[in-house]
């Protein structure tokens, strides 16, 4: 798969740590610390509005479009309100993909598996609001979430093949959820725990056999400063030639937008191929996700050779 243009929508409004610091009669340090962030950015228009300011820059073609966003399902789904925004009657292959955090890791997946034998491009935006689902006396979250959009035009690309592989672990089920009032409730200790953990545990997982000279690119959904560190810590262990791409300092955990907007960030919008690349979610359940692309050498044997691997935890922490 190729990021062939890529565009994000960052709002203009934000508040900085200094802001969060007054806010709630703490030091800025100890939100530093704590979270790694600088300033978080907070939207004043809804959902489909952000991915609209995303797209609308976009030049490139595309035959099938997912919408991701954790901030709830619609009656008439996003990417048909996208279209209508856009202008844009064509008949076009589309579908809303609602997975917590996990979902542009998952759309990408739905996208090697549904869309690859139908069309060659396809447009994949992610829009979150996360300034909906905070309250703003509660640190453990107004400190940390913030709101963007990104929308990419992916092709596919035959050289390269795809490699999945999913956690879930339901006695975590509890630690990182949507309350009955609809505002997100976080246990940090529990979350750090598990995404550590279980971010270390994928890219184990999806790097084995890879080339221990190649670069591997690992984008992990930007959750938090010291998760990211962490892992960083962990994987430098390994002695592989890995980069753990961190940018949370500048846009704060964005949901599912997160780790499109590193990559945005990253390549600064050019045009790049994920081989060797691994992407990593962790969301509410809690579950983890990552997904990499591989390097065919034997296009025939290869030909079928994507895989999936899913893993339920049922034993106690």
């Amino acid at each position: 798969m190729r990021i062939i243009e890529a565009s994000c929508y960052v709002p203009e409004s934000f508040l900085t740590i200094d802001d969060l610091a007054r806010h709630f009669k703490v030091d800025k340090y100890w939100i530093k610390k704590r979270t790694g962030i600088e300033k978080i950015h907070i939207s004043r228009i809804p959902v489909d509005d952000m991915a609209f300011e995303a797209v609308k820059g976009l030049k490139k073609s595309y035959e099938g479009i997912i919408f991701v966003s954790s901030i709830g399902a619609t009656y008439i789904p996003h990417y048909v309100q996208l279209l209508n925004k856009l202008g844009n009657n064509r008949q076009i292959l589309g579908i809303d993909v609602i997975d917590g955090f996990n979902g542009f890791v998952k759309a990408l997946y739905l996208a090697e598996k549904v869309f690859r034998d139908k069309v060659r491009r396809v447009l994949v935006v992610v829009a979150e609001k996360m300034s909906d689902l905070v309250e703003t006396d509660n640190i453990d979250t107004f400190i940390l979430f913030s709101d963007a959009a990104v929308a990419m035009v992916v092709e596919f690309d035959d050289e390269i093949f795809t490699d999945y592989y999913q956690i879930q672990d339901f006695n975590y089920l509890r630690f990182l959820m949507i309350d009955p009032r609809g505002k997100l409730h976080m246990e940090g200790k529990q979350v750090y725990k598990f995404a550590v953990n279980n971010i270390v545990k994928i890219i184990k997982k999806l790097t084995e056999g890879m080339n221990s000279l190649d670069k591997i690119v690992v984008v992990p959904h930007q959750a938090n400063g010291r998760i990211l560190q962490a892992v960083e810590k962990e994987m430098k262990k390994e002695e592989r030639n890995i980069e753990i791409v961190n940018y949370i300092r500048y846009f704060g955990n964005t949901g599912s937008s997160s780790i499109p907007l590193a990559l945005c960030h990253k390549y600064k919008g050019k045009k790049i191929s994920l081989k060797n690349h691994v992407l990593i979610s962790v969301s509410g359940g809690m579950s983890a996700l990552g997904i990499c692309w591989r390097e065919v050498k034997n296009r025939d044997e290869n030909k079928h050779t994507d895989h999936e691997v899913a893993e339920y935890k049922i034993s106690s922490y």
